[in-house]
């Protein structure tokens, strides 16, 4: 009698795992609608956000298979600055669009630990001194430096934002960059109309 209790709970435990990985399964696949559609151009920031003199590149999609092909859709944006005697500065800034906000969090988990985007170095993780800035509205967040640049991960609903830039130069100062990722997320705020959140996680270091 008790081995028959057993074996049925047993079943049960299985039938059980199976509905759950099933409903997992379905959180990544189904689609989420957004009302009124959101233009990923739209969320990318433009020139005027970034010290004066940078300019702007194309505007471009990532292909299918390459090492940054993250979302169902991807666009980005290329800057320069002037040139300098310490060399010139660059950015850049990318927009995936994930299927559902449950996959876009869980393609940022892995995002934020790809060399890809932080680079290879010792100190990456580091923040410019006395630099306070987080996000008020990204669902997720991750902000880290190395010896030549800064770089935002940032996930907002079904959204994922790259941004990194080169920080050698005077040009781009942390009051820059800041302004940078404060243009980043007005922009998003307008278009998604996201509100800031409760309690804002602290940046990771």
């Amino acid at each position: 009698m008790i081995r028959r209790k057993f074996h049925q709970i047993l079943i049960l435990c299985s039938v059980t795992s199976v509905i759950l990985m099933g409903c997992v399964q379905l959180t990544k696949v189904i689609p989420f609608h957004r009302e009124p559609p959101v233009a990923l151009r739209d969320l990318l920031v433009s020139e005027t956000a970034l010290p004066a003199g940078w300019k702007a590149g194309e505007v471009s999609s990532i292909p299918r298979g390459a090492s940054n092909d993250y979302g169902d859709e991807t666009l980005q944006i290329g800057f320069s600055g002037p040139p300098s005697l310490q060399g010139q500065d660059g950015a850049y800034h990318l927009i995936n669009r994930f299927r559902n906000p449950t996959l876009a969090a869980n393609v940022y988990g892995e995002m934020q630990k790809d060399v890809i985007f932080f680079g290879e170095t010792g100190d990456h993780g580091k923040h410019p001194t006395d630099w306070q800035y987080r996000s008020p509205i990204a669902d997720d967040w991750r902000f880290a430096c190395d010896s030549g640049g800064c770089g935002v991960i940032a996930r907002y609903d079904e959204f994922i934002s790259v941004f990194s830039t080169s920080m050698t130069t005077p040009a781009m100062t942390p009051a820059a960059l800041e302004a940078a990722l404060k243009a980043i997320d007005a922009r998003i705020a307008d278009n998604l109309g996201k509100k800031p959140v409760a309690t804002p996680t602290k940046n990771p270091k």
